[in-house]
């Protein structure tokens, strides 16, 4: 009986230490520069993201086609700075508790109310779109599945820096209040430009 289960340890040990050896070799750098996707806590790309967190954003994407699969990653990550904008937008805008989110819309009630805080969100998104498409990719990495599919990160970067991005964003913010509400609000592009820019660096 204690022959058996020596034997039974042997075979386990045995397997887990296979099993370790594999899980080593399936990281191996292919020729076509692409490894097996052996899972991690980060991705280099997501580990470079959070060096520069408001400048910079990080997408996946899944596809038997490496072309698709970088495009998907590509399009998450643009998706993701747009939010990441608009958030920012939304709270240095509200600090003050008076602010563009206010001052944006006519102040009149009811319908009309809700038709301006429709017009600020498209403002606000399309004030997004314009600083995204500013950005360039900056790192990728490729890997290949165990259902031969390829696995892509995308790390893309407004390429000015999160100061310019900030002055950029606050500009156009400013555009969008007209010069009677901006005296109002005692808009101070400045300091506007600081909350940005320190919202900005607040993302992850």
């Amino acid at each position: 009986m204690k022959l058996i289960k020596n034997l039974a340890m042997s075979i386990i040990a045995a397997g887990i230490f296979s099993a370790c050896g594999g899980s080593k070799q399936a990281a191996t750098t292919t020729k076509s520069n692409v490894v097996q996707e052996s899972y991690q806590e980060l991705d280099r790309c997501e580990k470079y993201a959070l060096q520069k967190p408001g400048s910079r954003a990080v997408g996946e994407g899944y596809d038997y086609r490496v072309s698709y699969a970088k495009t998907y990653a590509e399009g998450q990550a643009r998706a993701e700075m747009r939010r990441k904008i608009e958030a920012a937008i939304l709270s240095a805008s509200s600090e003050d508790g008076d602010g563009y989110e206010k001052h944006a819309s006519s102040g009149n009630e009811g319908a009309s109310v809700r038709d301006e805080g429709a017009k600020k969100n498209i403002a606000t998104t399309q004030i997004a779109e314009g600083i995204v498409k500013n950005t360039a990719i900056v790192e990728m990495s490729k890997y290949v599945r165990n259902d031969g599919s390829y696995h892509v990160y995308v790390c893309i970067e407004y390429m000015d820096g999160i100061s310019k991005m900030a002055e950029n964003i606050a500009k156009q913010v400013e555009q969008q209040v007209s010069d009677d509400e901006r005296m109002k609000m005692n808009f101070e592009f400045e300091k506007f430009r600081e909350r940005i820019e320190n919202e900005l660096k607040k993302q992850k």
